[in-house]
């Protein structure tokens, strides 16, 4: 079952994120991107400037299945722990730069899950893509940055302790 929602959603989850100052689905983190391939014009010596991007942060809304759930997950900030910095590593690799912004069957039945992922990186820029699961020709890395934003733990929830008062407080 697929569905389609407006590009406000992923804009409002990324601003509330943003505004939040924090992370929801676990930490995100400042990570080094692989390095671009040197790019030599043809007639000179000097390797082109680098044009690979940092991506920042992540969004990631997964919708359909066979109760028609719906999830969002996140990834904004720095700091982290592995899945968020290999869903940041994937998010500025060449290859996930490379890809087209829609991979979706012709058949779109059977209950799989649609993925609405929109990455947002240091210079402004935004890759926006629609994935339906199980999709043939889906590249891998897709995939691999769907499962590492997907199984970042969500983060710890620290209770306050509740202070332990005399029998009888406050009528002793």
């Amino acid at each position: 079952m697929s569905r389609k929602f407006p590009s406000r959603g992923l804009r409002t989850v990324a601003l509330l994120v943003g505004f939040a100052g924090a992370t929801i689905g676990g930490a995100g983190a400042a990570v080094a991107a692989e390095p671009a391939a040197a790019v030599v014009p043809p007639g000179t010596t000097a390797p082109a400037k680098s044009t690979t991007k940092q991506a920042t942060a992540i969004a990631v809304i997964r919708t359909g299945g066979i109760s028609g759930d719906r999830s969002i997950y996140a990834l904004a900030g720095k700091g982290g722990n592995k899945q968020s910095l290999e869903a940041y590593r994937l998010a500025s690799s060449a290859a996930f730069l490379a890809v087209k912004p829609r991979y979706v069957a012709k058949n779109a039945c059977c209950d799989r899950f649609s993925y609405q992922i929109e990455v947002g990186y240091s210079d402004g820029t935004k890759k926006k893509l629609t994935v339906l699961e199980g999709t043939p020709g889906t590249p891998k890395v897709v995939n691999d940055l769907i499962r590492a934003v997907t199984s970042v733990p969500p983060p710890k929830i620290v209770m306050p302790t509740v202070p332990k008062f005399p029998a009888g407080f406050p009528f002793s």
